[in-house]
């Protein structure tokens, strides 16, 4: 059983994929006006980047602190109406 590696070629091949889905769906999203006209692909990375940090916590604050997270990002990257 192979396994990949943050270093292999699969994993490059991988995060390349993930990263043109994610493309996808962004594009999709703010043409449906459901999310900030300014928005990117990499505005959406940034926020999973910083939601990793919520792992880091202990468990008796980490719900509250994910849900507000969530709260603030999606406040964030919501289109105006």
């Amino acid at each position: 059983m192979s396994t990949i590696t943050s270093n292999s070629v699969g994993a490059a091949a991988y995060r390349r994929q993930l990263v043109a889905m994610l493309q996808d769906l962004v594009q999709r999203v703010r043409s449906g006006r459901s999310i900030r006209a300014d928005c990117t692909t990499d505005d959406v990375i940034l926020a999973l980047v910083a939601a990793r940090g919520l792992a880091a916590m202990g468990a008796s604050s980490r719900e509250a602190a994910a849900r507000r997270f969530a709260t603030l990002i999606l406040d964030a990257l919501r289109a105006e109406p």
